[in-house]
C-alpha cells in the first residue's frame, strides 16, 4: 500500500481526495489491508473512512465467496467425474464381474490394499461377498473361511457398519480372527435403497488415514451404486430361483423317469412270469380238450377243462390290457392301415360273444343302417379289440334284454369318411358322475363294480385311444338303470373302386362268414403242414418244451429241444463248441429261440449266429410282449417274433411263412429224427451230441 498522506488543517483539496480515491482503488485491486491515517476531525474524512472499510469488507467477503464457489466447483467437477466412471462399470459389467469391477474402482479411488463388496442374500439376511482382493483370499488363513457371512458371524468394524447402517472410519491396527491378514486400516460404508440394507464395501491398509472426505465420497458411490446393485440382486434372486426351478423339474425327470424305467421293468418281468406258465396251462388245458372222446369224458370233468381254459384266457386278456396301457403310453403301439372287411370283423366278435350272452339268457345282434362299404383301411386285430371289449362290458352289465350293434356310413366329412359302430345294452346304465371317470386308466364307474363284475378299469381307456389311433373317437351317452349306448368311429381311408353293400347284402354276407366260424376255436390240425421240417428249439423251460415239441409234431415236423443259446450254438458247429464253424447245410431248416434263458439268451445267440455267417429264419418266442420287444428281437437278427402263450395254428403259420419251400430232403448233415412220430421226443442222429436238456 502507498504511503499515508499528512491531514491538512481546514477543508481538503480536491486533488486530496482524488489521490486518496486512487489509493482505495489500488488497494481493492490488490487484495490488501491499508490504513488511511486522518489527522483531522473533518466530517467528510470520517465518512469517507468508513466507506472505504465498508467497501474493503465487501470486497473480502465477495472473494470469500468467489473461493467457496471455486472449491464448491472443483468438488462438483470431481464428483462428477467420480459418478461417470462408477456409471460406465455399472453399464458395462453384470455378475461376477460387476463386484470385481467395482471394487477395483473403489480401491483405487482410496488408494485401499485390500477391500470387499457385498449383497444382502434375501433368503436368510447373510451377507454374500462375491468380490474380495484376491491377495486377502489367498493370504487367509481362518478356519472355514467363506465368502457367506450369517447375520450371527456379523462382526468387528464391518459388523458394526452393517448392523448400525452407517459408515465408519477406524485409522488404527484392528483386532482379527487368527490367520487373518493383519488389517491397520479400515473404512466402510452400508448399501442402502430406500431405506432397505443390500450390500456394503470395505476398503483397507491405505497408507495415510481415511477422512471424513473419503467417507463422503464413499458414501456417495454406495448411492450410486444402490439401485444398480438392488437391480442385480433381484436378477440374482430369479436366476436362483429359475436354476432351483430348472434342477426341480431335471430332478423330477429323472424321479419319473426312473418311476417309468421301474415299472416297464416290473411289467416287463410280470409278463414274462406270468405269461411263461400260461403257456403250458392254456397249452395242456387244449391237449385235454382234444385228446379223447369228449363225448365219453364225464361232464364234469369237461366242464372243469373249459373253465380252466376261460379263466386262463380271461388272465391273459387282462395281461394283454396292462402291457397295451404301457404301450400306449410310451407311444409305441402300432397300428397297420391294410384292407378289412367290417362285416367279418363283426361276425367274428359274435361269434366269440354269443356263447357269453346265451348263457346270460340275453340276445345279441348287428344291424346295418345303409349301405357301407364292403371293405375300409384299417388295423383288424385292433378293430376287433375294441368291439370285444364294448360289447364284452355291455353284456357284463346287462342283466335283462340284450346287446345290439348298429353299423353305418358316415360321410359328413369329404376329407374323412368314417364307419360308425354304436354298441347299445339295455344294461344297469351309468350317472353323470360315473360316465366323467370311464375314460380314466385304472378308474371304474362305481368303485363296487370291480368287486361284483370283475375287471382292470383299463379296457375303456385302451378303445378310446384305439379309436383315435384308428382316425376316429368314442362317446357314451348312459341313463341310470336303462342301458348305455357306446358310439365310436373309425376313418375308412380310400374308397376309390370299393363296393357298397346294402343292409340285406351285409346280412347274407354275415350268414355266410359265420357258417364258416366255429363257436369255439379249435386247435387241432388234421394234416401235417410241417412234414419234413427241421426244427430246433431253444427253451429253458420243460413245460413249454413239452407243449412246443408236441404241436410240431403233430404238424409232421422233427425237433430237438435244448435249454439255453449256447447249447443251440453247439448243436449248429461241426465241432459242438460255440466258437466252432457254422455247419453248411444247417442241419435245421428253423430255429425258434427264447429270448431269456440262462447261461445265453437268446438276444446273444442270435446276434453270435448272424455273425457266424448262419442264414437260417429264426423265431423268436418270448413272454416279454413290452413296447419295443418286438424291435430288440429283430435288430438282435431274428426273423419273426411270437409271444407267449404260444397259438399253435400261429406258431406253425409262422413257421410255413419263413420256411415256405425251403424245407429238404434229410442229408448226411440232418439229424436223424422221426417225422410226426407218435412216441416221446426226437433222438438226434450219430454225430450230433444231445445238450445238456436236450430231447
Amino acid at each position: 500500500m502507498g504511503k499515508a498522506h499528512p491531514a491538512v488543517a481546514g477543508e481538503c483539496s480536491r486533488e486530496h481526495i482524488e489521490e486518496l480515491a486512487n489509493q482505495l482503488c489500488r488497494a481493492v485491486d490488490g487484495d490488501f489491508q491499508f490504513t488511511v491515517a486522518l489527522t483531522t476531525n473533518d466530517a467528510s474524512i470520517q465518512k469517507l473512512q468508513l466507506l472505504i472499510n465498508s467497501v474493503l469488507d465487501a470486497v473480502r467477503r465477495s472473494l470469500a465467496d468467489v473461493h467457496a464457489t471455486n472449491r464448491q466447483l472443483s468438488q462438483s467437477v470431481a464428483q462428477k467425474d467420480l459418478q461417470n466412471v462408477v456409471q460406465r462399470v455399472l453399464a458395462e459389467t453384470r455378475g461376477d464381474e460387476f463386484f470385481s469391477s467395482l471394487l477395483e474402482l473403489v480401491q483405487e479411488t482410496f488408494e485401499s490394499s485390500y477391500g470387499f463388496f457385498g449383497y444382502i442374500r434375501a433368503s436368510d439376511g447373510a451377507l454374500v461377498c462375491p468380490s474380495m482382493t484376491r491377495e486377502v483370499w489367498a493370504a487367509c488363513d481362518v478356519v472355514g473361511k467363506s465368502i457367506v457371512f450369517p447375520r450371527v458371524a456379523w462382526g468387528g468394524l464391518w459388523g458394526r457398519i452393517l448392523l448400525e447402517r452407517l459408515p465408519l472410519i477406524k485409522n488404527e491396527p484392528h483386532n482379527v480372527p487368527s490367520g487373518h491378514v493383519p488389517l491397520f486400516r479400515s473404512m466402510g460404508a452400508p448399501i442402502l435403497f430406500n431405506d432397505e440394507l443390500i450390500g456394503s464395501i470395505h476398503v483397507a491398509n491405505r497408507p495415510t488415514d481415511y477422512t471424513e472426505t473419503d467417507v463422503t465420497r464413499l458414501k456417495e458411490m454406495c448411492d450410486l451404486i444402490a439401485p444398480v446393485l438392488k437391480m442385480c440382486v433381484r436378477e440374482m434372486v430369479q436366476n436362483e430361483a429359475e436354476a432351483r426351478y430348472k434342477a426341480d423339474l431335471i430332478a423330477a425327470k429323472e424321479a419319473a423317469e426312473a418311476a417309468d424305467r421301474a415299472k416297464s421293468e416290473f411289467l416287463a418281468n410280470m409278463s414274462h412270469e406270468i405269461r411263461t406258465p400260461m403257456t403250458a396251462i392254456l397249452g395242456f388245458a387244449d391237449l385235454l380238450l382234444e385228446d379223447g372222446d369228449l363225448a365219453q369224458a364225464p361232464t364234469r370233468r369237461v366242464e372243469n377243462i373249459r373253465t380252466i381254459h376261460r379263466n386262463g384266457e380271461h388272465l391273459l386278456q387282462i395281461i394283454n390290457d396292462i402291457l397295451d396301457v404301457s404301450k400306449i403310453e410310451a407311444g409305441m403301439l402300432a397300428v397297420e392301415q391294410i384292407p378289412t372287411s367290417p362285416v367279418q370283423i363283426v361276425e367274428e366278435m359274435l361269434s366269440l360273444q354269443r356263447i357269453r350272452s346265451k348263457a346270460r339268457g340275453l340276445f345279441l345282434d348287428a344291424k346295418y343302417e345303409g349301405p357301407i362299404p364292403q371293405t375300409i383301411e384299417t388295423d383288424p386285430v385292433r378293430l376287433r379289440q375294441i368291439l370285444l371289449n364294448l360289447v364284452g362290458n355291455a353284456i357284463k352289465f346287462t342283466h335283462a334284454g340284450g346287446v345290439r350293434i348298429h353299423i353305418g356310413f358316415d360321410q359328413s366329412n369329404s376329407h374323412a369318411p368314417c364307419l360308425r359302430f354304436a354298441v347299445t345294452d339295455s344294461g344297469i346304465g351309468m350317472t353323470t358322475e360315473q360316465i366323467r371317470l370311464l375314460f380314466q386308466p385304472f378308474s371304474q364307474a362305481d368303485a363296487s363294480t370291480t368287486r361284483k363284475f370283475g375287471g382292470t378299469g383299463l379296457g375303456l381307456f385302451i378303445v378310446r385311444r384305439l379309436a383315435e389311433m384308428l382316425g376316429g373317437g368314442i362317446t357314451v351317452a348312459s341313463e341310470f338303470g336303462r342301458g348305455t349306448t357306446f358310439v365310436f368311429t373309425v376313418t375308412t381311408g380310400s374308397l376309390d373302386g370299393v363296393p357298397f353293400i346294402d343292409p340285406r347284402e351285409a346280412q347274407q354276407e354275415m350268414e355266410v362268414t359265420a357258417a364258416t366260424i366255429t363257436g369255439e376255436p379249435t386247435l387241432a390240425i388234421s394234416d401235417q403242414p410241417l412234414a419234413r421240417c427241421r426244427v430246433l428249439l431253444a427253451e429253458d423251460g420243460p413245460d413249454n418244451q413239452k407243449l412246443i415239441m408236441h404241436h410240431l409234431k403233430k404238424a409232421g415236423a422233427g425237433i430237438i429241444a435244448v435249454e439255453n443259446g449256447r447249447r443251440a450254438l453247439e448243436q449248429l458247429t461241426i465241432d459242438g463248441t460255440v466258437d466252432g464253424t457254422i455247419r453248411n447245410p444247417s442241419p435245421f431248416d428253423v430255429i425258434l429261440m427264447d429270448m431269456q434263458m440262462p447261461d445265453m439268451d437268446g438276444y446273444t445267440a442270435t446276434r453270435a449266429l448272424r455273425a457266424m455267417g448262419f442264414r437260417s429264419p429264426i423265431i423268436a418266442l418270448t413272454a416279454h410282449a413290452m413296447a419295443g420287444d418286438r424291435e430288440k428281437c429283430i435288430a438282435a437278427g431274428c426273423d419273426d417274433y411270437l409271444t407267449k402263450p404260444i397259438n399253435q395254428t400261429v406258431l406253425i403259420g409262422s413257421i410255413q411263412r419263413h420256411v415256405g419251400n425251403e424245407i429238404t430232403e434229410e442229408s448226411t448233415n440232418t439229424p436223424n429224427l422221426t417225422y410226426g412220430s407218435p412216441a416221446g421226443l426226437l433222438q438226434p442222429a450219430s454225430g450230433l451230441t444231445p445238450a445238456k436238456g436236450g430231447q
